[in-house]
């Protein structure tokens, strides 16, 4: 029963389903529900001065219960009714075990050791089951977060929670006597019941040779908010990549490599299709050092349109899609007038034309 998950709030639909569920259906749903409920059932067993294996029984003891009656159960708004109920489950299966080894002191003889065991004594189920449940969702929290907080040498921005919004930043980088690059964290949490004062704030290290060290820790009566990175993120892993990289690069950034490392390219920015303003995009390979780079820049009200490309390539292809209604009047190419060519996709239109030479280009297109 070690290292278990630490459990959120229980669903409506989750009991729901293992409620009426049929089936092998139900099987991801009690895994699910073991995942959450187990840990808390384990840790108050063993609080209640039950050695491990006592606390696994006690823990299927309560499983096979709940199981067996959770049809007759009914969810209610309150969620905490269905705590209430396993917390009751919990106590029972907890004293009736003490009972049995009370009955089993009385009948045979047993060593001294186990004889204190059979006590029934110790913190009340009830307290126990509360004080679990309150710090949960504050372990909870913290599990959603352990694998993206990194360590404090090469410190870096972790991934994002579940909304979409960071979960800790690095608070300050710097270096030491042995490290050049080392750095602190600052992780914040919002209140999970709003409607009530923080009691107490616990700390909790991990049970390993690492060593945690709390700087700080302040209060405030605001949403936690860390702005998220400049820096794209989130590309999906194996398959899924390169399906996104593609559409991303070759789609809507319109980088394409038309001969080799780059050597000849094709550039057609299609951003005026999502409606985006201003965009910068890079494609480079590492291994050789071809690339391709630009800035493009749309601006209606003025009726114009303009890129700023770089790259490795004797020669680029540019391609710019124009906005849905509009027809290119001129372009200009590094300050000079140039001759371009139309071209029509469906039913889009684009602005053409040939980049030479290796180094910087300034196009314009105007629009109308």
């Amino acid at each position: 029963m070690e290292h278990i998950r630490h459990f959120p709030e229980t669903r409506a639909s989750l009991l729901c389903l293992l409620r009426d569920g049929q089936g092998s259906a139900t099987q991801p749903a009690w895994r699910e529900f073991f995942e959450c409920y187990a840990p808390a059932v384990y840790r108050v067993a063993r609080r209640r001065g039950l050695g491990t294996s006592d606390a696994d029984d006690i823990v299927q003891q309560a499983m096979v219960a709940i199981a067996t009656h959770i049809k007759d159960f009914r969810y209610e708004q309150d969620r905490g009714k269905f705590r209430q109920w396993v917390k009751t489950i919990t106590g029972n299966k907890i004293h009736d075990l003490f009972r049995q080894r009370r009955a089993m002191a009385g009948s045979v003889e047993i060593e001294h050791h186990d004889v204190q065991s059979c006590t029934d004594r110790g913190p009340d189920v009830a307290d126990l089951w509360e004080t679990e449940w309150r710090v949960q969702d504050m372990l909870h929290c913290l599990d959603q977060v352990r694998r993206e907080i990194a360590p404090w040498y090469m410190p870096r921005d972790p991934g994002v929670g579940r909304s979409g919004d960071p979960v800790c930043k690095v608070a300050w980088r710097g270096g030491n006597g042995t490290f050049a690059n080392v750095g602190c964290y600052v992780f914040g949490m919002d209140n999970p019941h709003p409607e009530r004062d923080i009691a107490e704030v616990v700390f909790t290290a991990a049970e390993t040779d690492c060593k945690w060290f709390v700087l700080g820790i302040t209060a405030c009566d605001l949403a936690v908010y860390f702005p998220p990175s400049d820096v794209s993120f989130g590309i999906p892993h194996n398959w899924g990549a390169a399906a996104v990289v593609y559409a991303l690069v070759e789609g809507l950034a319109g980088i394409k490599d038309t001969g080799r490392a780059f050597d000849r390219a094709l550039l057609a920015p299609r951003w005026s299709a999502a409606g985006v303003k201003s965009a910068a995009a890079t494609a480079k390979y590492e291994a050789s050092g071809g690339y391709v780079r630009y800035r493009y820049a749309l601006d209606e009200a003025a009726g114009k349109m303009s890129v700023e490309a770089a790259s490795s390539a004797d020669s680029v292809r540019l391609e710019i899609l124009l906005p849905a209604g509009k027809e290119p009047k001129g372009v200009t190419l590094d300050g000079k007038k140039t001759e371009f060519e139309t071209k029509t996709v469906e039913s889009s239109r684009y602005a053409c034309l040939d980049l030479e030479g290796v180094g910087v280009h300034e196009i314009e297109v105007a629009i109308g």
